[in-house]
């Protein structure tokens, strides 16, 4: 057993509706090309279904997407409502392109505060070109100052494929001059059911390029930049990279995708369908999932390294696709760079003794019985919880006040270094905050 099973999805992605005013050449969404789901929308009686299986199984954040999740805006509306007054922090993933001042409007009164879109290229042809309709640059640049104009912060997705590979920094910088600062930019992955996409993928090297590119930008730019998919650590050496380096593939392992008909997949990019909530509950699709947390998914190459643990292997779809099953190796995997691996730990944040902290009290909780633990996230970033023991989170319940770390020390019984170690830990899962 590769990782154990927790008791439901951390994280989940509800595809409201199918449809798509855009035609991205590059969309992984299974049935672009499947009459038998075209048009799929979700209805209200659905969603309360979804909803309900949510919260039985306690999860912490939900990205509400499609198709064009604004095709469906009703909808759309009493998912933000209904998750948000059942205390569960969403996120909106849209092209913008149909964002009126209205939509927009009436969002931030439900409560959201932010949302993703996608953009392909500073260059208007190119990105109409990629979007597969004319007018859709035009259309997303008014969509991103409707919602900037209504206090939404937009963070942007650029998706890379061979034809837009050498736009990334200007694009970024175009994107910062429309205000916008989060900024993530992630290789193509190929959908399932497209023929020859492989002309569209990018190399290895220019995959390296891409993450030189985000450095670049962080560093220069000031931009808060990113991926949105795992890569192998072999197929750039980790390094300096740490926006790259926390990601892992989390299918049917911390999350899950719940389609406009019920449909629930490990992975927005998969096809393979374990159950519809329709007539299972999650928590018994879930359990269907096992398989996805096993070695047998890896090839051998993976299961020997010492590093997968945090690499996780890279991505299985793309190993389906470009050799024909999940347990070939991950197509930008190269196995002769393990021992090249730059090792090391990120830079972390380390508490002294003249630092006191507030335990923080606006989080997100779950048992997990399996692990004899408890997840635990701050609502700022309720997708990355930190599993703690039962022991130590009643330590941590026990501060009622402001403390320091010989406070901390003298509690716990651990010694002063050991006592730094795990407060500069709790800082960084942001469980505890620094007075």
């Amino acid at each position: 057993m590769l990782y154990k099973t927790l008791s439901g999805p951390i994280t989940c992605q509800i595809e409201i509706d199918n449809r798509c005013n855009n035609n991205c050449l590059h969309c992984y969404n299974h049935w672009r090309h499947e009459d038998c789901h075209a048009g799929q929308v979700m209805s209200s009686k659905l969603l309360e279904r979804v909803i309900d299986e949510l919260v039985k199984s306690k999860v912490f954040q939900v990205t509400i997407t499609g198709g064009e999740p604004l095709l469906n805006r009703d909808i759309l509306f009493e998912a933000i409502e209904e998750l948000i007054s059942n205390r569960i922090p969403c996120a909106v993933n849209s092209n913008l392109t149909l964002l009126t001042e209205d939509i927009a409007r009436r969002m931030f009164e439900l409560g959201m505060r932010g949302i993703m879109t996608s953009f392909f290229s500073f260059d208007e042809e190119k990105h109409d070109y990629i979007a597969g309709r004319k007018g859709a640059f035009s259309d997303v640049v008014r969509g991103i100052s409707i919602a900037q104009e209504s206090d939404l912060k937009v963070a942007v997705s650029m998706v890379i494929t061979k034809i837009n590979e050498n736009d990334i920094v200007e694009t970024a910088k175009y994107l910062k001059g429309l205000g916008v600062n989060q900024f993530f930019a992630t290789k193509a992955s190929p959908p399932i059911n497209s023929v020859n996409f492989q002309e569209y993928m990018i190399s290895g090297e220019t995959l390296v390029k891409t993450l030189d590119d985000l450095l670049f930008l962080e560093e220069h730019e000031e931009m808060n930049v990113g991926i949105l998919e795992c890569y192998p650590l072999c197929s750039y050496k980790k390094g300096k990279y740490h926006f790259a380096t926390k990601r892992s593939c989390s299918a049917g392992i911390t999350t899950c995708t719940i389609g406009a008909n019920g449909d629930t997949r490990a992975c927005s990019h998969s096809d393979k369908i374990f159950g519809n909530v329709l007539n299972e509950s999650l928590s018994d699709i879930w359990g269907k999932m096992s398989p996805l947390r096993k070695d047998t998914i890896l090839p051998s190459e993976c299961n020997d390294c010492e590093y997968l643990p945090e690499c996780s292997g890279g991505c299985r779809i793309d190993s389906k696709y470009c050799f024909g099953s999940m347990n070939c190796l991950d197509p930008y995997a190269i196995p002769l760079n393990i021992e090249k691996i730059e090792y090391g730990d990120d830079a972390e944040f380390k508490t002294t003794k003249e630092m006191s902290f507030l335990v923080n009290k606006r989080v997100m909780l779950r048992n997990e019985d399996y692990y004899d633990g408890i997840l635990v996230a701050p609502l700022e970033n309720p997708g990355e919880p930190s599993l703690i023991t039962n022991d130590t989170f009643e330590l941590l319940d026990s501060f009622i006040r402001s403390f320091t770390i010989d406070d901390f020390s003298n509690k716990s019984g651990l010694d002063v270094e050991d006592s730094t170690t795990l407060c500069s830990m709790f800082v960084k899962d942001g469980l505890l905050i620094i007075v």
